[in-house]
């Protein structure tokens, strides 16, 4: 993490750190303090902080340190000639925005393609121990999604009487075994790309 340390002088007007020696550390105008570990950076600055603080009342004007969020070192997004008047200003921005716009635009078909393309991902009808479902697979965009849901039993005077959300079931189109995902997430995550969402309430 890097702190830059600014003083404020008797006009008010905050700017670069001249010269000064708080505690026993001498700082120099547009010292940079840069620490490697984030948690002891900030006990270091809380404690310059305080001492700051004191050198300020002792000689009448106040230190403040920033935390460098960016540091941008990249050169100029463009150069002008000359300083831009507002209608040039204005003309660039337009010529930004349209070229933002057009790059949204295909960005939209792009992710749908996508989209289109996972709606394909294929899904397995698992068998388990008791010998159903049949190992067939089937495109996600041609089942079912059902999402059940399993109910709270009042208790006490306010708790339960409530809905929960569960897992995720799709069934078989060749067989009809009904299928679990709470064990293949990634299907799971593909929920929107079904062909449909079925709601199961269960008691």
């Amino acid at each position: 993490m890097t702190y830059v340390i600014n003083k404020r002088d008797e006009s008010g007007r905050w700017g670069p750190l001249v010269e000064t020696t708080v505690g026993n550390v001498l700082l120099r105008q547009g010292q940079q303090l840069v620490y490697r570990d984030e948690k002891s950076a900030e006990q270091r600055v809380d404690e310059l902080e305080r001492s700051l603080s004191r050198e300020s009342r002792r000689r009448g004007y106040s230190f403040r340190v920033i935390k460098v969020l960016r540091q941008d070192t990249s050169p100029p997004k463009h150069e002008w000639t000359a300083t831009p008047t507002p209608a040039i200003l204005a003309s660039r921005k337009t010529v930004l925005e349209e070229r933002l716009a057009a790059l949204h635009v295909e960005q939209a078909k792009l992710t749908e393609e996508v989209e289109d393309i996972l709606g394909y991902t294929q899904v397995e009808c698992t068998r388990n121990c008791h010998g159903a479902g049949c190992g067939a697979f089937s495109p996600i965009r041609e089942l079912i999604y059902i999402q059940t849901h399993w109910y709270v039993e009042p208790s006490g005077c306010t708790g339960g009487d409530y809905w929960c959300l569960g897992e995720g079931n799709f069934d078989c189109p060749h067989c009809g075994h009904r299928n679990r995902l709470y064990d293949r997430k990634p299907i799971e995550d593909l929920k929107r790309l079904f062909l449909g969402v079925a709601n199961e309430h269960r008691e």
